[in-house]
């Protein structure tokens, strides 16, 4: 995806799906999630921190991989950052 455009994430899935494609291509993606501020905020994440969000979700058993990714976006990077410390 081209930098310049906005990913809608509107289901838990879309926010991992996201973060892989960011690390896949080592880019940066501007985003609005629909469960932050009815999604009129956006955001952009960079490569290292999709990177902590997959790395942690991966590390994750099934049942809390749905409960980390059903988070809005900042909370699953925050409680990422925090795992990871």
């Amino acid at each position: 995806m081209a930098p310049d455009k906005v990913t809608h994430l509107k289901a838990p899935q879309d926010r991992i799906d996201m973060c892989k494609r960011i690390v896949e291509n080592w880019q940066y993606e501007k985003f609005r999630d629909a469960d932050v501020l009815n999604g009129t905020n956006i955001v952009t994440m960079d490569a290292t921190t999709a990177s902590m969000v997959v790395t942690v979700y991966d590390a994750l058993k099934p049942e809390n991989q749905e409960r980390y990714i059903s988070r809005p976006m900042i909370q699953m990077v925050d409680i990422g950052w925090q795992l990871v410390k």
